[in-house]
């Protein structure tokens, strides 16, 4: 069910926690060895947000918020108002 998008997202502690890690640097993420630095780019962070919450999860824990550029910002305010269904 989740392996689809492996550096973007996955099964947090508990089995309805949604993971997000962010990537720190776009112009170097293919180049980057370790999976957290390879995380979302603002275009991508919505689709993982969507996908984790209509496979079941309740919630979404972002590991590396530090991290986040106001494009993130912008995008991760809209999924979290967002309804959805689980699939």
């Amino acid at each position: 069910m989740f392996g689809f998008c492996p550096a973007y997202f996955g099964i947090g502690r508990y089995s309805w926690e949604g993971l997000v890690f962010i990537c720190p640097n776009p112009e170097n993420k293919s180049k980057e060895n370790d999976p957290e630095n390879r995380g979302l780019l603002p275009s991508e962070l919505g689709t993982a947000i969507r996908v984790s919450m209509e496979n079941g999860a309740i919630g979404i824990c972002l590991f590396t918020p530090e991290r986040m550029k106001p494009e993130h910002w912008e995008v991760f305010e809209k999924a979290i108002y967002m309804e959805y269904t689980k699939k």
